[in-house]
């Protein structure tokens, strides 16, 4: 896991990997320059602060990242509400009696060695690549915010050297003095190699430190202009180009293409569901299979995204099974494949978590392609998000194809099939139609009675759909 904390229970990954973070971020250093930022200007909509290492407790960020021990910073550091971000191998150092992983939004980051220099940076971007390490904690925070989805971000206090060594009183030893000037240098080389391969992928980094050795190859701003620019941009939606590092596009994976393909369309029946599992789902086939049953009669489909023997042999007792065996895709990155696969002039794809609580008559009448939004969502892709637990669809449809190709292309680099949909409808400027939100009503919105179909999403969910079974 690249980023988790510790509930007390379990470790839990911190999914912050994003593809646009829509907001421009300020990174402040702890170098001699921080002494003259007043801490009440930086505070402006549409910007992120970033603080690493002493930077506090001159700047009160959003997000505070560093890779020392923990007894390095400032005593307040810990019990601070912001985002915090301390290396792995501190997540039970005792403060004050206390292990670190107790302390309030207290997260921990896993870092390796690169195999592949400084490109490492923009290729692992999944969220649960480790960052990697140069040995010092710049790299760690650029990755980071890289990784979060950072597309334009600005250096404050990074002076690399100057008269002082730090922005406060604290003076080093003279042969500290040598290692840290040693360090400077080494990070100027590092950031130069950066700057140069983020320009490639559409990452802006600006120096906002008069007098440093990156305004060399950085372009300059002053801090408040960089402010008031960045003020105005936050009215503006994000740029349609910072999607994606990589855009949708077709990759190696071309060996999954010959299984890109819509069944054939003779004898095609007119209605029908689909819905797929996996070994580790099959607990809920019968719970859904319940709720389906009770109020429809439509004839079902069930794709095989890596089911038991067992579970196969359930599926094909209820209905006919799609095999998707020579896909090599993760279980989920395969559903639209599995859609191209019906049977039926007329589809509806429901996830195996949803719980059907009516008649599906009225999703029957929905033209084109019907997706419902996911506006509980906040690490969206885009500007209006859309949750594909509940899809629509007639055969042969575009946006079902285009979906199901950019899937081969970019498995991997999206967490899910669903922001690879969302990408899709964004990019092809595809408006779908919207269903009913009682059609499809998501856990987050509260249970409700009215629900045609209530999403039980994620591990809460998980515990929902347990206990309905056990006290059945």
């Amino acid at each position: 896991m690249a980023l988790f904390y510790n509930t007390g229970d379990s470790i839990v990954q911190a999914n912050f990997a994003r593809n646009s973070m829509g907001a421009d971020v300020y990174l402040y250093l702890p170098g001699p320059s921080l002494n003259v930022v007043d801490q009440m200007d930086i505070y402006q909509r549409g910007v992120v602060n970033v603080a690493v290492n002493t930077a506090y407790p001159k700047v009160k960020p959003h997000w505070w990242i560093g890779m020392d021990l923990p007894e390095c910073y400032d005593d307040n550091l810990f019990k601070e509400i912001f985002h915090k971000v301390f290396r792995k191998g501190y997540m039970f150092e005792k403060i004050d009696g206390m292990p670190l992983c107790d302390y309030p939004f207290t997260y921990f980051a896993d870092v390796s060695i690169p195999r592949s220099g400084i490109m490492d940076m923009f290729s692992r971007n999944k969220q649960n690549s480790p960052f990697v390490w140069f040995a010092h904690t710049l790299g760690v925070v650029l990755h980071m915010l890289f990784w979060m989805g950072s597309r334009r971000i600005h250096f404050v206090g990074c002076d690399l050297g100057g008269s002082k060594d730090y922005y406060d009183d604290r003076i080093l030893a003279e042969p500290f003095r040598e290692k840290n000037q040693r360090l400077y240098k080494k990070q100027n080389d590092y950031l130069k190699q950066v700057h140069f391969l983020a320009s490639r992928f559409d990452i802006e980094l600006i120096s906002c430190t008069p007098d440093s050795p990156i305004n060399q190859y950085m372009k300059y701003l002053s801090l408040e202009e960089a402010l008031r620019q960045s003020v105005v941009r936050v009215g503006k939606k994000p740029q349609k180009e910072y999607l994606h590092i990589k855009q949708i596009r077709m990759n190696e994976a071309s060996k999954n293409l010959k299984h890109i393909y819509w069944s054939d369309p003779i004898d095609l029946q007119e209605k029908g569901i689909i819905t797929g599992c996996d070994k580790n789902q099959e607990w809920m086939l019968q719970w859904w299979w319940d709720n389906y049953h009770e109020h429809n009669r439509y004839p079902v489909m069930f794709a095989d995204f890596g089911m038991s023997e067992q579970g196969l042999e359930w599926c094909r007792s209820h209905g006919e099974v799609i095999s998707l065996s020579d896909i090599q895709l993760d279980a989920w990155y395969k559903k639209p494949i599995a859609m191209q696969r019906t049977r039926f002039k007329k589809t509806i794809w429901i996830d195996l978590d949803a719980e059907i609580r009516g008649n599906l008559n009225e999703l029957f009448t929905v033209k084109g392609f019907g997706v419902a939004e996911d506006a509980p969502n906040k690490f969206a892709v885009v500007d209006d998000p859309v949750n594909s637990g509940v899809v629509v669809y007639e055969h042969m449809n575009e946006v079902v194809t285009k979906w199901a190709e950019a899937v081969v292309g970019n498995a991997g680099y999206y967490r899910s099939d669903q922001e690879i949909l969302q990408i899709v409808l964004n990019i092809h400027k595809i408006r779908p139609t919207i269903l009913k939100r009682r059609w499809h009503w998501l856990r987050l919105l509260g249970d409700n009675p009215q629900a045609l179909i209530m999403h039980w999403t994620g591990g809460e969910g998980k515990k929902v759909i347990r206990k309905q079974i056990t006290d059945k």
